[in-house]
């Protein structure tokens, strides 16, 4: 049984230092940072960081209202002509630099700070902190919140109803446990006897 929970750990936690979703969140909690990556991986742990931060405000711009519509051009502008289309193309490629250099200042000035006390709550920590981070803050609202999920406790709980029911209602505790064990460790112990 403990191979099998080794195992499973290996499998289930073998990518956490390259995968952004854990890299991201685990930056963006103030009692860890990036105190959790060795030298070499904590420059693609700021690079993912980043790239999400980038993300975020391209896809904040585009998607504001108010933004700045473009000016009406005259006839003689609006005749196709190479030099206009690259004008466009790169007006419409090229990042805000004010704000680009605003997220990595964010970024560089947040981790450059002292990590919180473990018993803290992070999300104390952003709700206090957003007007100085508001790009972090927006997300570490996504990326340190608990996604609705089953978890085993509550499969746990529809096997012991399937267990006990209104055929089956004089089961004694002990022996209700016991089938409850056999049927969630079952799989465990056939794998083991292949």
């Amino acid at each position: 049984m403990k191979t099998a929970l080794l195992e499973a750990l290996d499998r289930c936690f073998s990518q956490t230092d390259t995968d952004p979703l854990f890299c991201i969140a685990s930056v963006l909690d103030p009692r860890y940072k990036d105190n959790l990556f060795d030298g070499d991986k904590k420059q693609g742990m700021r690079e993912m960081v980043r790239a999400e931060l980038d993300s975020v405000a391209d896809g904040e711009v585009t998607n504001r209202e108010g933004a700045a519509p473009r000016p009406m051009r005259t006839e003689a502008e609006s005749a196709p002509s190479l030099t206009n289309m690259f004008d466009e193309i790169v007006q419409e490629n090229d990042p805000d630099p004010r704000q680009t250099s605003a997220t990595a200042q964010q970024l560089d000035c947040y981790l450059s700070e002292a990590l919180i006390p473990r018993s803290d709550d992070p999300l104390t920590y952003w709700r206090t902190n957003r007007g100085r981070f508001p790009e972090l803050a927006r997300m570490a609202r996504r990326y340190l919140a608990a996604p609705c999920t089953s978890t085993d406790s509550e499969r746990l709980f529809s096997a012991a109803s399937n267990v006990l029911n209104e055929r089956r209602n004089r089961l004694t505790c002990d022996t209700a446990e016991k089938l409850l064990f056999v049927k969630k460790n079952m799989p465990l112990f056939l794998k083991e006897a292949n």
